[in-house]
């Protein structure tokens, strides 16, 4: 039983070691051309109905814009003074 254990151990050992020494493969790229292409649009594009005859209702919304968000209420930040006699009688004193 030793000798067949001796035997046995290390070739146990190297198929447990096997997926250890083997390499990655390179990750393959699945749509190789996508990133060459380079896709380009006009910038005004001229359409020709001279010989169609387009027929077709106009279709819009059924309801009207409903704006259910209030309207922020912030205090105001000048206050509004009736008069300046009191800061003009002041600033009298200050100039002579």
């Amino acid at each position: 039983m030793s000798a067949r254990c001796l035997v046995l151990t290390p070739l146990f050992a190297l198929l447990l070691a096997g997926p250890a020494f083997a390499q990655e493969e390179e990750p393959v790229d699945p749509e190789p051309d996508r990133k060459n292409i380079t896709v380009s649009f006009p910038a005004v594009s001229h359409m020709d109905l001279d010989g169609a005859v387009v027929d077709a209702p106009v279709v819009r919304p059924t309801i009207g814009l409903i704006d259910l968000r209030k309207r922020a209420d912030f205090a105001p930040m000048i206050h509004l003074r009736a008069d300046f006699d009191d800061q003009l009688d002041g600033s009298v004193d200050e100039v002579r």
